[in-house]
């Protein structure tokens, strides 16, 4: 990526409303390829319809990186995290299987992380490299946890592994959002939170 590229991404995700329509321009010119190719590999990956009715990989990435788009001022380290929210879920084209109708992407979160880093390496964001790269690697487990109102321990673990817990989160909400279907976030929002207040609590009395 060159210093011009660079700074044009770095500006879409920064400002941009609908970060979405610039990357939907360069597909549309037939020029996403050459310039994102780990975005174009999405394009037409399946997802499983009852978790993502809004279509292929590509599709969902476009609308959580319009979700986070909304929440990026709230976050403590904006880049990093529109960053994740654009690369999350790029291992999805070579780890999503079909196996009689079931579609799965076991393990997806960490081939994501590993596309990250190399993105990040070879482009201008190594300041944000770290972070970006913990997010994706953890993007999936807010939601789950909160789905099963998990035990302290294990949203205790989470937090410890994050390096920004509340961009974490925030990641979450933007992933959820990235659905057509999308639900009120209020509910995973609320035991995240509570979640994390409890675990600042307990770290902090340590000596």
């Amino acid at each position: 990526m060159n210093k011009a590229e660079e700074e044009k991404l770095r500006e879409v995700l920064l400002h941009s409303e609908k970060p979405s329509e610039y990357f939907e321009e360069l597909r549309n010119n037939g020029i996403l390829e050459k310039e994102y190719p780990v975005l174009a590999a999405l394009v037409g990956v399946e997802q499983n319809p009852k978790y993502h009715p809004e279509g292929d990989v590509f599709t969902h990435t476009m609308l959580v990186l319009d979700a986070a788009a909304s929440l990026r001022d709230k976050a403590r380290d904006p880049l990093a995290f529109m960053l994740a929210a654009l690369l999350h879920d790029t291992g999805k084209a070579c780890k999503t299987t079909n196996e009689n109708g079931r579609i799965r992407s076991i393990g997806h979160e960490n081939v994501s992380a590993d596309l990250a880093d190399r993105f990040l390496r070879d482009s201008g964001f190594e300041s944000q490299r770290k972070t970006a790269v913990n997010l994706t690697t953890l993007h999936m487990r807010p939601n789950m946890l909160a789905k099963d109102h998990s035990r302290v321990r294990a949203t205790n673990k989470l937090f410890a592994e994050a390096l920004d817990p509340e961009d974490l989160i925030l990641l979450a909400e933007a992933d959820r959002g990235g659905r057509t279907d999308a639900a009120d976030f209020t509910p995973n929002r609320t035991f995240l939170n509570d979640r994390y207040r409890m675990y600042r609590e307990k770290t902090e009395d340590k000596p």
